[in-house]
């Protein structure tokens, strides 16, 4: 999933020591990836202990301009994703668990009375339409292997000067086999009733899905079935069966209603139906495309500019010769999660990071590799991202407030972690408002650089001021420290 997309809950666990604290943020495991900003061609799947893992999604057909008819039995009543035919009615049951692809797979029963679908005028099946090459898929699941089931039946008419012709396009299962009927479909020139049939050699297996395929080349009229991918029987569209210099070519009849029922007379399950108006050359049918599944998450946000990614450690399984390649991009400028900027940064999970590691804004991507021979996909369980905030150092302690004629001393204990660079001093007239402006030093507050003692000059005798210190360290933007405790005098030129 779906399609799709980390909002990922974040389990924050807290280390601490005296001289740091790492913090882990874990994706995955029971929070189910809620974070994801974005992902292709993978879905979200049940793992172990109730968990949930990233996998890559199982080859469905995608649609194309030369797709027109797709079924991929993902929900209910089902439907063709290019919009070409629309479900006139649909008695077949859902089924998850025995789906060869996605979501489901129709399951039917002789009592159901199947799909019955009904072109609209795109479609190849509305009347009149000229055919070329042509290629018809779907995955079957047969359940009992009867004498006579029925899982493709399209019936028209077609009318040339005073002939009217009835036509039938029916696939049906004879003798455990797949058997392709073709009547008054590839006519002669003449328009002579002729009737074509096309059966399949190898017995099926109840019980088991197999990908079965009937494809047409418009330039020789070679008309081939293949079982799982491979070709199983081969007829031409001549009085003979066999290759001549002359063949017919498909027609739709300019009367038929362009009805489509697909397992009126069947029991098992059928999965992913497509019709192409182009000859497959090669039919897919593995598990997993040939593709890459991809996701990011959105960007964290680490707290303080300048944190340090600790290490990167993650949960996953390749099957096979499957792959799992994981990338990271940090910065301390929110970028959008979308942009190009700060390229992926490939890393090896578990492993010591690159040293430009450091940044407030964090972002992940995984990209998943089916195994070569289609049938294995990795899994991602979690990932456990472990990184150093770069807090802010602690206030100063210890502050003292010397009065002095129009001028007030300041002392305070310097702030002993290494990366401290320098204080600010603030001053006010109220407590906790430290909007001074009378000292020669500056408006408050003052940059007083790494120093700690500082003379405020230029102050009001006899006015209460109210101090406080802050530190910052080496930063950029450096970060500020709380305030020290708060303390007050009055300047006098008493002493």
């Amino acid at each position: 999933m779906k399609k799709y997309v980390l909002c990922i809950s974040i389990s924050l666990i807290f280390l601490f020591s005296c001289f740091s604290i790492e913090r882990i943020i874990i994706l995955g495991r029971d929070d189910h990836w809620q974070r994801l900003y974005y992902k292709d061609n993978i879905i979200l799947h049940s793992g172990k202990g109730g968990f949930t893992d990233l996998v890559l999604k199982e080859g469905e057909y995608k649609p194309t301009e030369e797709t027109d008819l797709l079924i991929h039995f993902n929900k209910l009543p089902p439907e063709d994703i290019t919009g070409s035919y629309r479900t006139e009615s649909s008695g077949i049951i859902l089924s998850e668990k025995l789906a060869m692809y996605g979501n489901g797979a129709g399951f039917f029963t002789k009592q159901s009375g199947g799909v019955r679908l009904l072109a609209n005028n795109d479609a190849l099946l509305y009347p009149g339409k000229v055919w070329e090459d042509f290629t018809v898929e779907f995955w079957l699941y047969p359940a009992t292997m009867e004498e006579g089931e029925t899982l493709l039946l399209w019936n028209g008419t077609l009318k040339f000067e005073s002939t009217i012709l009835p036509q039938e396009i029916s696939c049906y299962i004879q003798n455990r086999r797949v058997v392709w009927n073709f009547k008054n479909f590839f006519l002669p020139p003449d328009r002579e009733a002729f009737t074509l049939e096309l059966r399949g050699n190898s017995p099926l297996v109840p019980k088991s899905w197999h990908h079965h395929t009937l494809r047409f080349n418009s330039s020789t009229g070679m008309l081939e079935y293949l079982l799982d991918g491979i070709p199983d029987a081969i007829i031409y569209t001549t009085n003979t069966g066999r290759e001549e210099k002359s063949f017919y070519l498909p027609v739709t009849g300019n009367l038929s209603e362009g009805v489509l029922t697909i397992g009126e007379v069947f029991t098992g399950l059928i999965d992913e139906l497509r019709i192409s108006r182009s000859f497959i050359t090669k039919p897919f049918t593995e598990l997993y495309l040939d593709e890459k599944g991809t996701a990011i998450t959105r960007v964290f946000d680490l707290g303080y500019t300048n944190s340090r990614l600790s290490k990167i450690e993650a949960a996953y399984s390749t099957p096979s010769d499957s792959s799992v390649y994981f990338y990271y991009k940090i910065s301390d400028i929110m970028a959008q999660p979308d942009s190009p900027e700060n390229n992926w940064i490939p890393f090896i999970p578990g492993r010591s990071l690159p040293e430009d590691r450091s940044g407030r804004y964090l972002q992940l991507k995984v990209e998943l590799l089916p195994s070569g021979d289609g049938v294995h996909s990795p899994t991602v369980h979690e990932i456990t991202i472990a990184f150093e905030p770069d807090l802010p150092p602690p206030p100063p302690v210890k502050l003292r407030a010397i009065p002095g004629d129009g001028k007030v001393i300041l002392q305070w204990s310097a702030v002993t972690e290494q990366d401290v660079k320098g204080y600010m001093v603030y001053y006010g007239h109220r407590p906790g408002y430290y909007f001074g402006t009378e000292s020669n030093l500056g408006s408050s507050p003052v940059d007083v650089g790494n120093k700690t003692e500082v003379t405020l000059e230029g102050l009001l005798n006899g006015r209460l001021y109210y101090f406080s210190v802050a530190a910052y360290d080496s930063a950029d933007p450096p970060h500020l420290s709380d305030f020290s405790e708060e303390v007050s005098t009055r300047p006098s030129e008493i002493r």
